[in-house]
Order: structure tokens, then sequence, then C-alpha cells
């Protein structure tokens, strides 16, 4: 896929927006959960255009780009530094410890939306 900077953003910004970490499935009959919700119509025209034909300005891909940076960002932190963090929020030790053993059977989005109080 080839993109275009028409907005003339920074290079920082259009190397990080340029930058796809995301493993797409190359074969043609794929259909991924995401797709499932997309119009059928958009689907099947989907596979008949070519994408390096019209580059695709980088400034679109900013929400999408937001969204995996947050989602990373909150999954980095659960992994790597959880319990000071929960110890700064004032949680006792104990209920730290016991949130080891729960944690991997945890959903990941609705440890997003947990509050302090649940």
């Amino acid at each position: 896929m080839r993109y275009s900077n028409n907005s003339n953003l920074p290079l920082s910004l259009g190397v990080w927006l340029s930058h796809d970490t995301y493993n797409h499935d190359p074969r043609p009959n794929h259909i991924s959960a995401t797709s499932l919700i997309k119009p059928l119509k958009q689907l099947i025209l989907a596979n008949r255009v070519d994408l390096d034909a019209n580059p695709v300005d980088i400034v679109t891909l900013l929400p999408s780009r937001i969204g995996s940076a947050i989602h990373n960002g909150v999954e980095e932190a659960w992994k790597q530094n959880y319990k000071d963090s929960l110890l700064k929020l004032g949680y006792p030790k104990k209920v730290i410890r016991e949130s080891v053993s729960t944690l991997p059977q945890m959903n990941w989005m609705k440890m997003l939306f947990l509050r302090s109080e649940e």
C-alpha cells in the first residue's frame, strides 16, 4: 500500500502513521472479524480495487493509530508495571497479590473500564 502526505504533516508523524504492525492476511478470500460487520458491497468492491493505484493520505490513519497506541500502552502497563501503579493508586498489597491470580482470566475490555470501586 502506498501513502501520501497531502496534509503536510511533520516527517516524525508521517513515519509513525505509515508504520503498520498489523499482521495482514494476504489470502484474497480471507474474512476478518472486522470485515464481518461491513456491508457486503464494500467487501466485494474492496477486492477489486488496486491499493497502489490511489495512495492513502496518512492523516486518515490517525484515529486507527491513536487507538492502537492507547491499546498497546494499556496492555504494556499491565504487563510491565501494574503492581507499582496499583500501589500508587492506593490499593492494598493484599488486593494486588490476589489480583495476580485473576488477571489471566479477566476480559481486557472490561479491565479498560473497571472502576476503583468495583
